[in-house]
């Protein structure tokens, strides 16, 4: 749902500058919960979930046209709506942005859109298509793209094979080599590896399969690559859930020689099936979902609708829960993707996305902990069910704590991330100090560079982690919430006074989310540190009330904390505030009603709230998207937090 959608509640009366300076009143807020829970009541499945739409822009409809002519199995109406949606994000220029909202094209992005148009069947000679041609050229060309890209180019035709690089599959074969990419990689880094080599090594040799008698070494090799890639393969056809990745295996597995018809390959189509949409949230033509989010999007409502009122046991609740315990992992991960420790329970965690069993991830199992929790504790008698589903995945949270003190997203005992900013690397104003600085830069962003695709703790799951273990009653004078905050001290950013964001955009998410952590934990807020990152948020307030952000912090931190007022940043700066802030401190007060004003302003009339602007990140510098639901999510969690906690410090007082 988006704002062009929508009348907002402000445009039946006062206007949302008007309302920025009033202070909110109870009434005002709980009529605001009302509608919202009367809304959210009517989005919920009937299996109990609710489940925003992820928009990330043109990427995942133009690799699926691609992947899907390649495996034979396009259908001619996908072919016209993909055309459709992907005419409707060419600017005038001719580019395409990398992701959802982006400012400027891009050459990925133009060149991704234009594998695309020519897998649905576009002729060059078509005038966008001579656009975008001349824009690609413009910005280095389609041999300066990225992997990736590169792939998608060949596979629709616009490249020769030898485009690619040339990698042999036969470096499968070499032994440990899965042990010693398990030891520095992440699963977002493994999986790509172990499906782009193949499909790279296939494209190359036109997909001619290797026969074991002339080449027995590339026949050993290509078999145990399409060993790895079943055997990795969710029921629900996926591959860790993800679009692309999804895509790029099923035809690895065609490629090696695998047939299309066959049931590995069928699967995967048929979860493709599942992550498409035609005309929705103001899109014309067929989107493709990078991934689906049932399961954070469940969790996330499930407790804020609890907080602000609606009883633990209502059947909506009931039936939310029971989805969610439903979903909690029964079998083990493969090794090789989260590397547990020894001592770690089997399973026990929630991945981010409904199918994808074989990957539990520690950011989404916290969050669906936190709603079983909150409903848990909200409950005079929980069923044995909800008890024991909180006692597992505690469990297996605790166990792939890392030794630096903090989780990760999917793995455990990575290499440990340096302080300061990953991902970002400034202008070398130091140059001419001499050969010797220089080498110690460089060691340093290679290390970085490492850490980033190994999968390293980051602050801010550790604070939401922090969060969800202040619920559950554990406090920081525990031994495992100590060095949890440690690290979060350690990766605290010196020049801003922050901390940056590894899955939201960008300083305030982050900040907020550890800011709420300290406080859950009941850890010392009076600690420079702590000051210093309240008084980022306060200077960030935009005059209308509301606090906002964009991508282009991630390669400029001098944006840190700018932009635009957003609601779902705004809900999480207010929830913060109420949770961490000096609620005493006039100052503190002010910018918690201003921001409170701000969020009834810009209800809609269905009572739900929206934002036009990416809130999550799939990579940084490369892709953001954004989610229905995270603003009505974290609306919400700031009114539940602000009439708990500030109006009843200021009735106090």
């Amino acid at each position: 749902m988006t704002a062009s959608q929508i009348t907002d509640v402000a445009a039946l009366g006062s206007s949302p500058s008007e309302m920025a300076d009033t202070q909110p009143s109870p009434e005002g807020i709980q009529g605001a919960i009302d509608r919202a829970h009367a809304s959210l009541r009517a989005m919920q499945g009937r299996d109990g979930r609710w489940e925003g739409l992820n928009i990330a822009g043109s990427f995942g409809t133009a690799t699926t046209l691609v992947f899907e002519r390649y495996l034979g199995a396009l259908d001619p109406r996908d072919a016209r709506e993909g055309e459709r949606y992907l005419r409707s994000k060419q600017r005038s220029d001719g580019s395409v942005g990398g992701w959802e909202f982006a400012r400027e094209g891009s050459l990925d992005g133009t060149a991704t859109w234009y594998a695309g148009m020519l897998a649905a069947g576009v002729a060059e000679r078509d005038p966008d298509m001579v656009r975008a041609k001349r824009c690609i050229e413009s910005l280095g060309g389609m041999h300066k793209t990225n992997f990736l890209t590169k792939i998608a180019l060949v596979v629709s035709g616009a490249l020769d094979a030898d485009a690619l690089p040339n990698i042999p599959i036969e470096a499968l074969m070499l032994p440990g080599t899965d042990d010693l990419l398990a030891k520095f990689f992440g699963v977002n880094t493994l999986m790509p590896l172990h499906t782009a080599i193949p499909l790279m090594w296939a494209l190359r040799r036109g997909s001619r399969p290797p026969s074991p008698l002339r080449n027995p070494i590339a026949y050993a090799a290509a078999q145990r690559a399409i060993d790895y890639l079943t055997t990795r393969q969710d029921k629900s056809g996926s591959w860790i859930g993800v679009t692309v990745i999804t895509q790029m295996a099923a035809a690895a597995l065609a490629g090696l020689g695998v047939s299309r018809e066959d049931g590995r390959i069928r699967r995967a189509l048929q979860h493709l099936a599942s992550v498409k949409s035609y005309g929705r949230e103001d899109q014309v033509g067929l989107y493709v979902a990078p991934f689906e989010s049932a399961l954070w999007d469940t969790a996330q409502i499930v407790r804020v609708l609890v907080a602000t009122g609606m009883p633990a046991n209502d059947p909506a609740i009931s039936k939310a829960v029971g989805f969610l315990i439903d979903w909690q992992t029964k079998t083990p991960s493969p090794w090789d993707w989260q590397t547990p420790p020894a001592w770690a329970p089997k399973d026990g965690g929630w991945p981010f996305e409904v199918g994808n069993e074989s990957n539990p991830d520690m950011d989404s199992t916290q969050q669906v902990l936190s709603a079983l929790v909150t409903v848990s504790n909200a409950l005079p008698a929980p069923s044995e069910a909800l008890t024991r589903s909180i006692a597992r995945a505690k469990e297996w949270l605790l166990a792939m704590q890392n030794p630096d003190g903090g989780w990760a997203a999917f793995a455990y005992g990575k290499i440990a991330p340096l302080p300061g900013l990953m991902y970002f690397t400034g202008p070398d104003t130091l140059a001419t100090v001499g050969r010797m600085h220089r080498w110690v830069r460089a060691l340093f962003n290679g290390y970085q560079t490492m850490a980033q695709l190994g999968d390293p703790s980051t602050a801010d799951v550790a604070g939401r982690t922090l969060y969800t273990l202040g619920l559950m009653g554990m406090g920081a004078q525990d031994a495992r919430v100590r060095n949890a905050i440690s690290l979060i001290e350690y990766l605290h950013e010196p020049v801003t006074g922050a901390w940056w964001g590894m899955w939201a955009i960008n300083y305030l998410p982050a900040t907020g989310y550890i800011l709420t952590g300290l406080a859950s934990v009941g850890a010392d807020l009076s600690v420079p540190q702590v000051q210093r990152a309240l008084r980022f948020v306060l200077e960030h307030q935009n005059d209308d009330g509301g606090w906002g952000e964009t991508p282009e912090s991630y390669s400029d931190p001098s944006l840190a904390g700018r932009g635009a007022s957003m609601r779902s940043i705004t809900g999480l700066q207010v929830w913060t505030l109420s949770l961490a802030g000096d609620l005493r401190d006039a100052t503190v007060r002010r910018a918690l009603e201003r921001g409170v004003s701000y969020l009834l302003a810009h209800q809609h009339s269905t009572g739900l709230w929206s934002d036009e602007m990416n809130q999550g990140v799939m990579m940084p510098n490369i892709a953001y998207y954004y989610n229905s639901t995270f603003s009505t999510y974290l609306a919400l969690e700031a009114l539940a937090a602000y009439r708990e906690h500030a109006m009843r410090s200021k009735s106090e007082s």
